[in-house]
């Protein structure tokens, strides 16, 4: 197991984490919401992780730092219904390459 967690040592710095409460609008087909959250240190250029905290019930999740300490998740139904997410704690990490 140690192996496999060294894999990616050394290519990246965190930058900053953030657990915001996220509570989404009900998703009618093929709609998109915006979510913004601030992580101090963010910058153009560093990669996002996000973990939602629902079953995102066919939906795509992707996140990009917009600005600096400024992340924007961007979540998607692509399902053919209706939805409605419950309120929950997500987890986003802000990684910065090293090259």
């Amino acid at each position: 197991m140690a192996n496999e967690n060294a894999q990616f040592r050394g290519l990246f710095d965190v930058i900053g984490t953030a657990s915001p409460t996220v509570d989404p609008a009900a998703f009618v087909d093929d709609e998109s919401q915006v979510v913004s959250v601030t992580v101090a240190g963010s910058a153009l250029g560093d990669v996002v992780l996000v973990g939602p905290g629902v079953d995102l019930a066919e939906g795509i999740v992707s996140a990009s730092v917009i600005s600096a300490n400024t992340v924007e998740i961007v979540i998607a139904h692509v399902g053919g219904d209706t939805t409605n997410l419950a309120s929950s704690t997500w987890k986003v990490c802000v990684l910065r390459p090293q090259w």
